[in-house]
Protein backbone atom coordinates (compact mmCIF):
# COMPACT_ATOMS: atom_id res chain seq x y z
CA UNK A 1 0.00 0.00 0.00
CA UNK A 2 2.91 2.49 1.41
CA UNK A 3 4.75 1.67 -2.19
CA UNK A 4 1.24 2.43 -4.56
CA UNK A 5 0.87 5.83 -2.65
CA UNK A 6 4.43 6.75 -2.98
CA UNK A 7 3.97 5.94 -6.80
CA UNK A 8 1.05 8.03 -7.29
CA UNK A 9 2.78 10.73 -5.47
CA UNK A 10 5.64 10.52 -7.83
CA UNK A 11 3.36 10.72 -10.87
CA UNK A 12 3.68 14.05 -11.80
CA UNK A 13 0.70 13.90 -14.38
CA UNK A 14 -1.95 12.07 -11.57
CA UNK A 15 -0.47 14.18 -8.63
CA UNK A 16 -1.84 17.35 -10.29
CA UNK A 17 -5.02 16.07 -11.36
CA UNK A 18 -5.34 15.50 -7.35
CA UNK A 19 -3.74 18.91 -6.92
CA UNK A 20 -6.79 20.69 -9.28
CA UNK A 21 -9.21 18.73 -7.92
CA UNK A 22 -8.69 19.88 -4.13
CA UNK A 23 -8.54 23.37 -5.17
CA UNK A 24 -11.81 23.65 -7.68
CA UNK A 25 -13.63 21.89 -4.46
CA UNK A 26 -12.23 24.64 -1.74
CA UNK A 27 -13.38 27.55 -4.44
CA UNK A 28 -16.67 25.76 -5.30
CA UNK A 29 -17.30 25.06 -1.59
CA UNK A 30 -16.77 28.83 -0.63
CA UNK A 31 -17.55 30.59 -3.81
CA UNK A 32 -20.07 28.69 -5.34
CA UNK A 33 -22.38 26.91 -3.35
CA UNK A 34 -24.75 28.57 -1.17
CA UNK A 35 -25.16 28.61 2.58
CA UNK A 36 -28.44 26.66 2.28
CA UNK A 37 -28.80 23.23 0.72
CA UNK A 38 -27.86 22.93 -3.06
CA UNK A 39 -30.36 22.72 -5.94
CA UNK A 40 -28.02 19.92 -7.17
CA UNK A 41 -29.24 18.03 -4.46
CA UNK A 42 -31.57 19.03 -1.74
CA UNK A 43 -31.19 16.06 0.27
CA UNK A 44 -27.88 17.17 2.11
CA UNK A 45 -30.20 19.32 4.02
CA UNK A 46 -31.51 16.37 5.46
CA UNK A 47 -28.33 14.69 6.20
CA UNK A 48 -26.94 17.81 7.78
CA UNK A 49 -29.76 17.97 10.06
CA UNK A 50 -29.56 13.79 10.64
CA UNK A 51 -25.46 14.86 11.58
CA UNK A 52 -26.15 17.49 14.05
CA UNK A 53 -29.32 15.54 15.73
CA UNK A 54 -26.74 12.55 15.73
CA UNK A 55 -24.37 14.86 17.64
CA UNK A 56 -26.57 16.61 20.24
CA UNK A 57 -26.82 12.42 21.26
CA UNK A 58 -30.69 12.05 20.32
CA UNK A 59 -32.27 8.20 19.56
CA UNK A 60 -32.19 8.44 15.66
CA UNK A 61 -35.40 5.82 16.17
CA UNK A 62 -37.25 9.33 17.02
CA UNK A 63 -35.99 11.25 13.94
CA UNK A 64 -38.82 12.92 12.01
CA UNK A 65 -39.79 11.40 9.35
CA UNK A 66 -37.17 8.99 8.36
CA UNK A 67 -36.46 7.43 11.67
CA UNK A 68 -33.71 5.17 12.09
CA UNK A 69 -33.41 3.79 8.46
CA UNK A 70 -31.83 6.58 6.65
CA UNK A 71 -29.33 6.69 9.71
CA UNK A 72 -27.99 2.66 8.51
CA UNK A 73 -28.00 3.57 5.38
CA UNK A 74 -25.59 6.64 5.75
CA UNK A 75 -24.07 6.16 8.56
CA UNK A 76 -20.35 6.47 6.77
CA UNK A 77 -20.88 10.26 6.16
CA UNK A 78 -23.22 10.99 9.20
CA UNK A 79 -20.71 9.90 11.58
CA UNK A 80 -17.81 11.94 10.61
CA UNK A 81 -19.81 14.81 10.41
CA UNK A 82 -21.32 14.62 13.55
CA UNK A 83 -17.89 14.34 15.06
CA UNK A 84 -17.25 17.93 13.16
CA UNK A 85 -20.15 19.16 14.29
CA UNK A 86 -19.31 19.03 18.16
CA UNK A 87 -15.79 20.57 17.30
CA UNK A 88 -17.92 23.55 16.36
CA UNK A 89 -18.32 23.22 12.70
CA UNK A 90 -22.23 24.36 11.11
CA UNK A 91 -23.94 21.04 10.04
CA UNK A 92 -24.04 21.63 6.27
CA UNK A 93 -20.54 22.54 5.90
CA UNK A 94 -19.53 19.36 7.85
CA UNK A 95 -21.06 17.35 5.73
CA UNK A 96 -19.95 18.92 2.40
CA UNK A 97 -16.44 18.19 3.77
CA UNK A 98 -16.49 15.12 4.84
CA UNK A 99 -18.19 14.19 1.37
CA UNK A 100 -15.33 16.18 -0.62
CA UNK A 101 -12.55 14.49 1.08
CA UNK A 102 -14.35 11.16 0.12
CA UNK A 103 -14.74 12.29 -3.31
CA UNK A 104 -10.85 12.99 -3.72
CA UNK A 105 -9.92 10.42 -1.81
CA UNK A 106 -11.46 8.09 -3.98
CA UNK A 107 -9.47 9.37 -7.25
CA UNK A 108 -6.08 8.38 -5.09
CA UNK A 109 -7.24 5.31 -4.28
CA UNK A 110 -8.23 4.64 -8.29
CA UNK A 111 -4.84 5.53 -9.11
CA UNK A 112 -3.12 3.38 -6.48
CA UNK A 113 -5.28 0.67 -7.76
CA UNK A 114 -4.28 1.47 -11.05
CA UNK A 115 -0.35 1.24 -10.23
CA UNK A 116 -1.16 -1.89 -7.76
CA UNK A 117 -2.44 -3.67 -10.99
CA UNK A 118 0.19 -2.83 -13.27
CA UNK A 119 2.76 -4.27 -10.62
CA UNK A 120 1.00 -7.36 -10.97
CA UNK A 121 0.45 -7.90 -14.50
CA UNK A 122 3.99 -7.19 -15.64
CA UNK A 123 4.79 -9.59 -12.26
CA UNK A 124 6.91 -6.55 -10.96
CA UNK A 125 8.17 -6.69 -7.27
CA UNK A 126 9.65 -3.58 -6.77
CA UNK A 127 10.10 -0.67 -9.44
CA UNK A 128 10.97 2.83 -8.73
CA UNK A 129 9.93 4.26 -11.97
CA UNK A 130 6.83 2.62 -13.03
CA UNK A 131 5.15 4.11 -16.59
CA UNK A 132 1.80 6.29 -16.39
CA UNK A 133 -0.54 5.11 -19.13
CA UNK A 134 -1.86 8.06 -21.44
CA UNK A 135 -5.52 6.07 -21.83
CA UNK A 136 -5.43 6.02 -17.46
CA UNK A 137 -5.01 9.57 -17.24
CA UNK A 138 -7.26 9.78 -19.58
CA UNK A 139 -10.06 7.91 -17.68
CA UNK A 140 -8.71 9.50 -14.05
CA UNK A 141 -9.44 13.03 -15.56
CA UNK A 142 -12.93 12.29 -16.79
CA UNK A 143 -13.81 9.94 -13.49
CA UNK A 144 -12.89 13.36 -11.50
CA UNK A 145 -14.24 16.03 -13.28
CA UNK A 146 -17.13 14.56 -15.31
CA UNK A 147 -19.65 17.15 -13.44
CA UNK A 148 -21.92 14.70 -11.82
CA UNK A 149 -19.52 12.92 -10.51
CA UNK A 150 -17.74 15.97 -9.00
CA UNK A 151 -20.93 17.84 -7.83
CA UNK A 152 -21.93 14.99 -6.29
CA UNK A 153 -18.76 14.35 -4.00
CA UNK A 154 -18.61 18.34 -3.08
CA UNK A 155 -22.09 18.75 -1.77
CA UNK A 156 -23.23 16.65 1.19
CA UNK A 157 -24.25 13.80 -0.09
CA UNK A 158 -23.35 9.88 0.58
CA UNK A 159 -22.90 9.13 -2.80
CA UNK A 160 -18.88 9.95 -2.44
CA UNK A 161 -18.69 7.84 0.76
CA UNK A 162 -20.51 4.99 -0.84
CA UNK A 163 -18.00 5.45 -4.10
CA UNK A 164 -14.76 5.73 -1.95
CA UNK A 165 -15.53 2.70 0.08
CA UNK A 166 -16.24 0.60 -2.94
CA UNK A 167 -12.79 1.11 -4.55
CA UNK A 168 -11.49 0.77 -1.41
CA UNK A 169 -13.16 -3.07 -0.95
CA UNK A 170 -11.98 -3.45 -4.19
CA UNK A 171 -8.45 -2.78 -3.93
CA UNK A 172 -7.59 -4.16 -0.66
CA UNK A 173 -9.20 -7.28 -2.10
CA UNK A 174 -7.04 -7.21 -4.87
CA UNK A 175 -3.72 -6.34 -2.62
CA UNK A 176 -5.05 -9.74 -0.44
CA UNK A 177 -5.55 -12.53 -3.63
CA UNK A 178 -1.41 -11.58 -4.23
CA UNK A 179 -1.13 -11.02 -0.72
CA UNK A 180 2.16 -13.89 0.26
CA UNK A 181 2.42 -14.72 4.02
CA UNK A 182 1.83 -12.13 6.45
CA UNK A 183 1.13 -9.61 4.29
CA UNK A 184 -2.45 -11.82 4.29
CA UNK A 185 -2.73 -11.24 7.63
CA UNK A 186 -2.75 -7.44 7.38
CA UNK A 187 -4.86 -7.25 4.35
CA UNK A 188 -7.94 -9.43 5.18
CA UNK A 189 -8.72 -7.33 8.34
CA UNK A 190 -8.84 -4.37 6.13
CA UNK A 191 -10.98 -5.76 3.70
CA UNK A 192 -13.69 -6.58 6.07
CA UNK A 193 -13.51 -3.05 7.33
CA UNK A 194 -13.84 -1.58 3.99
CA UNK A 195 -16.30 -3.79 2.92
CA UNK A 196 -18.27 -3.00 6.15
CA UNK A 197 -18.35 1.11 5.75
CA UNK A 198 -19.48 0.67 2.34
CA UNK A 199 -22.67 -0.93 3.76
CA UNK A 200 -22.88 1.67 5.43
CA UNK A 201 -22.74 4.77 2.93
CA UNK A 202 -25.14 2.44 0.94
CA UNK A 203 -26.00 -1.18 2.06
CA UNK A 204 -27.78 -1.72 -1.61
CA UNK A 205 -24.71 -0.93 -3.58
CA UNK A 206 -22.64 -3.02 -1.40
CA UNK A 207 -24.78 -5.63 -1.21
CA UNK A 208 -24.78 -5.93 -4.81
CA UNK A 209 -20.61 -5.69 -5.25
CA UNK A 210 -20.77 -8.13 -1.99
CA UNK A 211 -22.42 -10.64 -4.16
CA UNK A 212 -20.59 -10.06 -7.15
CA UNK A 213 -16.82 -10.78 -5.22
CA UNK A 214 -18.71 -13.68 -3.56
CA UNK A 215 -19.47 -15.13 -6.67
CA UNK A 216 -16.20 -14.29 -7.84
CA UNK A 217 -14.42 -16.18 -4.90
CA UNK A 218 -16.27 -19.41 -4.87
CA UNK A 219 -15.05 -20.24 -8.51
CA UNK A 220 -11.16 -19.12 -7.57
CA UNK A 221 -12.25 -20.95 -4.25
CA UNK A 222 -13.15 -24.03 -6.52
CA UNK A 223 -9.99 -23.46 -9.58
CA UNK A 224 -6.92 -22.49 -7.23
CA UNK A 225 -8.37 -23.50 -3.55
CA UNK A 226 -8.00 -19.62 -2.11
CA UNK A 227 -10.42 -19.89 0.54
CA UNK A 228 -9.20 -16.61 2.57
CA UNK A 229 -11.68 -14.36 -0.25
CA UNK A 230 -14.45 -16.01 0.61
CA UNK A 231 -13.83 -15.98 4.06
CA UNK A 232 -13.08 -12.32 3.82
CA UNK A 233 -15.72 -11.16 1.81
CA UNK A 234 -18.31 -13.38 4.17
CA UNK A 235 -17.55 -12.13 7.14
CA UNK A 236 -17.31 -8.77 5.62
CA UNK A 237 -21.20 -8.94 3.79
CA UNK A 238 -22.04 -10.02 7.54
CA UNK A 239 -20.66 -7.10 9.56
CA UNK A 240 -21.98 -4.77 7.17
CA UNK A 241 -25.27 -6.22 7.91
CA UNK A 242 -25.13 -5.88 11.47
CA UNK A 243 -23.55 -2.38 11.23
CA UNK A 244 -26.76 -1.47 9.60
CA UNK A 245 -29.11 -2.68 11.70
CA UNK A 246 -30.46 -0.51 14.89
CA UNK A 247 -30.44 -2.45 18.26
CA UNK A 248 -34.05 -2.66 19.71
CA UNK A 249 -35.13 -3.58 22.78
CA UNK A 250 -38.24 -5.48 22.75
CA UNK A 251 -40.39 -5.82 25.93
CA UNK A 252 -41.40 -9.04 26.77
CA UNK A 253 -44.28 -9.77 29.84
CA UNK A 254 -44.67 -13.31 31.15
CA UNK A 255 -47.47 -14.67 32.66
CA UNK A 256 -47.21 -17.08 35.50
CA UNK A 257 -49.74 -19.00 38.00
CA UNK A 258 -48.37 -19.80 41.44
CA UNK A 259 -50.64 -21.64 44.12
CA UNK A 260 -51.80 -19.67 47.28
CA UNK A 261 -52.57 -21.86 50.39
CA UNK A 262 -55.16 -20.14 52.03
CA UNK A 263 -54.60 -19.17 55.94
CA UNK A 264 -56.11 -21.35 58.71
CA UNK A 265 -59.36 -20.29 60.03
CA UNK A 266 -57.82 -20.48 63.54
CA UNK A 267 -55.15 -17.31 62.74
CA UNK A 268 -57.83 -15.49 60.86
CA UNK A 269 -60.93 -16.14 62.22
CA UNK A 270 -62.41 -13.05 64.54
CA UNK A 271 -62.12 -14.58 68.11
CA UNK A 272 -65.88 -14.69 69.28
CA UNK A 273 -66.58 -14.38 73.39
CA UNK A 274 -66.88 -17.05 74.51
CA UNK A 275 -63.20 -18.27 73.16
CA UNK A 276 -61.83 -16.15 74.97
CA UNK A 277 -62.62 -15.46 78.65
CA UNK A 278 -60.35 -13.07 79.59
CA UNK A 279 -61.58 -10.80 76.61
CA UNK A 280 -64.99 -11.05 77.37
CA UNK A 281 -67.73 -8.32 78.03
CA UNK A 282 -68.29 -8.74 81.66
CA UNK A 283 -71.95 -9.07 82.83
CA UNK A 284 -73.32 -7.41 86.03
CA UNK A 285 -73.86 -10.49 87.42
CA UNK A 286 -70.35 -11.75 86.97
CA UNK A 287 -68.66 -8.91 89.09
CA UNK A 288 -70.48 -7.74 91.91
CA UNK A 289 -68.02 -5.26 92.68
CA UNK A 290 -68.88 -3.27 89.65
CA UNK A 291 -72.27 -4.31 89.57
CA UNK A 292 -74.75 -1.00 89.47
CA UNK A 293 -75.93 -0.06 92.98
CA UNK A 294 -79.97 -0.33 93.88
CA UNK A 295 -81.53 2.15 95.97
CA UNK A 296 -82.09 -0.57 98.75
CA UNK A 297 -78.44 -2.35 98.71
CA UNK A 298 -76.98 1.05 100.09
CA UNK A 299 -79.32 3.25 102.59
CA UNK A 300 -76.36 6.01 102.58
CA UNK A 301 -76.90 7.14 98.93
CA UNK A 302 -80.81 6.41 98.49
CA UNK A 303 -82.61 9.13 97.72
CA UNK A 304 -83.92 11.13 100.63
CA UNK A 305 -87.65 11.39 101.03
CA UNK A 306 -89.12 15.18 102.47
CA UNK A 307 -90.22 13.30 105.46
CA UNK A 308 -86.84 11.15 106.43
CA UNK A 309 -85.23 14.80 107.23
CA UNK A 310 -87.32 17.64 108.48
CA UNK A 311 -84.55 19.97 108.27
CA UNK A 312 -84.65 20.37 104.48
CA UNK A 313 -88.95 19.73 104.26
CA UNK A 314 -90.63 22.56 102.30
CA UNK A 315 -91.78 25.38 104.34
CA UNK A 316 -95.83 26.49 104.66
CA UNK A 317 -96.94 29.99 104.52
CA UNK A 318 -98.69 29.45 107.71
CA UNK A 319 -95.43 28.10 109.77
CA UNK A 320 -93.54 31.83 108.84
CA UNK A 321 -96.03 34.63 109.50
CA UNK A 322 -93.06 36.98 107.86
CA UNK A 323 -93.49 36.06 104.22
Amino acid sequence: MYKDLRDVLVSKQILAILIVSAFIRVVFHFIFLPKSPSNFGPDEGTYAALAKYVSEGLPVEEFPEFGATLYNSAKSITLPSASLIKLGMEELSAVRLVSSVYGLASSLLLAMCFFSYQKIGYKISQEPHLSVDVRFVTLMTLFTFLPSNFIWSTIGLRESGSQFWLIASFYVLLKLFYAIGRDKLKFAPLAVVALTMAFGARPQTALIFSVVALTLSIALLLKLKKAILFLVIATGTMLGQAFTTTPVVVSKETLGAFRVEAPSLTQSSTPKPSDNPQSSTPKPSDNPQISTPKPSDNPQISTPKPSDNPQISTPKPSDNPQI
